[in-house]
């Protein structure tokens, strides 16, 4: 089971992606010249199903906080993310089977969250 910010997350997909920042100068008299200046730390990018209103407001209020909250996966703690930013998408649904302590007819949500390292 995942959670991001105490809220239960069914993770669907996650990436990694990271950069360099390598800027390419080509002078008028030689071959190309790359300079290495560092890197940016790795943006974590998750699309998850989440399940209820009171997950999906609560989703919605981590944005505005300013402060990074925990990322717990199946292999425990990933460490703690900001959220750079978080989209909430309803999904049309008959009735959800995911979590039984809610009611069937509990509403279900996609969630895209982008998130950067503390």
């Amino acid at each position: 089971m995942w959670t991001y910010g105490n809220i239960r997350i069914f993770a669907q997909s996650e990436v990694d992606a990271g950069a360099q920042i390598i800027p390419r100068i080509q002078p008028l008299g030689g071959g190309t010249i790359l300079q290495v200046f560092g890197h940016e730390d790795v943006i974590k990018t998750i699309t998850a199903i989440i399940v209820g209103t009171d997950d999906a407001d609560h989703m919605d209020t981590l944005v505005a906080s300013g402060v990074a909250f925990p990322l717990v996966g199946p292999e425990g703690a990933m460490g703690n993310y900001y959220p750079k930013t978080i989209g909430v998408t309803r999904q049309l649904s008959a009735y959800q089977t995911i979590r039984q302590d809610l009611d069937c007819t509990a509403p279900v949500y996609l969630v895209n969250l982008e998130l950067y390292g503390a």
